[in-house]
């Protein structure tokens, strides 16, 4: 089976992008035509590109992704499009290559956002893939209050100290420091979570 992208005309008189698997060109339009489709042009559908899914973007680059989709379909930019600003103009090179791929899988309607997204998975888990496809479903409103929700989401746990490995490390340290008689009084503010000594 092999992947085509076809032009239809749909029973409603619309024009749509569609891709559709089939063992050739004429098994592809078939099934197009069993759906009540009128094919205009069809071709092979380009190879999806070699992606690394262990790629991991880092939560700040995360979040600003998150804030700018949901600015932007707040203006009513489509996805496609709003991806296409970002792909090349966002900060962090890794995010860049990231989202070149994730538009490159939209803008040729091979899947939906959440989908594409999804092919990443070390920087958009299950539980962002499903909040998006939910968003989705429910139009580029939605979508875009996702977005808002998943940034402050982000936001906060990223403020969060527990969730910080420099908390843990510095938690190890004054552990340490307290477990030896005559250490030096600990002077990292009381929010740390770190024992004073006991005044002279």
């Amino acid at each position: 089976m092999r992947d085509f992208i076809a032009t239809a005309v749909t029973p409603e008189g619309g024009r749509r992008r569609r891709r559709v698997a089939g063992r050739d060109e004429a098994d592809a339009c078939a099934r197009l035509r069993e759906g009540g489709f009128f094919v205009e042009r069809i071709a092979p559908a380009a190879r999806a590109p070699r992606i690394r899914a262990r790629t991991r973007i880092a939560t700040v680059h995360r979040i600003e992704f998150f804030r700018q989709m949901e600015t932007l379909l707040s203006s009513g930019v489509l996805i496609a499009d709003a991806l296409n600003r970002l792909k090349d103009r966002f900060p962090d090179a890794r995010t860049r290559r990231v989202l070149r791929v994730v538009h490159a899988q939209v803008a040729e309607s091979r899947t939906s956002l959440s989908q594409a997204l999804s092919l990443f998975p070390g920087s958009f888990p299950p539980g962002v893939v499903t909040a998006i496809e939910a968003g989705e479903e429910g139009g580029a409103a939605r979508l875009a209050v996702r977005f808002a929700e998943l940034a402050e989401r982000a936001s906060t746990h990223a403020r969060t100290p527990s969730s910080s490995w420099r908390w843990r490390r510095a938690c190890t340290r004054f552990s340490w420091a307290w477990s030896f008689p005559g250490s030096p009084p600990c002077s990292a503010p009381s929010a740390v979570g770190c024992p004073r000594w006991p005044a002279a």
